[in-house]
């Protein structure tokens, strides 16, 4: 059994991973994903909120900061 495919549909993000132990036995050699027609990516999530209640992504810890933080540390 060295090419076997696993399919994931328990959730809105239908995923499909296709393993080759022949190439790469550490894990998946492709991964694809399907998205439902009315996907919202977190960006666009993020655009249709208010600026106090969007997450701010903080590049030097690289972790997402609430507006305060953000207005704090000059993020905004």
């Amino acid at each position: 059994m060295e090419k076997y495919t696993l399919y994931f549909e328990n959730s809105p993000i239908k995923s499909k991973w296709t393993f080759d132990k022949s190439i790469f036995n550490k894990g998946p050699i492709c991964v694809e994903f399907e998205y439902p027609s009315d996907y919202i990516s977190y960006d666009e999530e993020q655009q249709k909120l208010s600026i106090t209640k969007r997450q701010y992504l903080d590049e030097k810890n690289g972790y997402y900061v609430s507006y305060q933080t953000a207005k704090k540390k000059g993020l905004i």
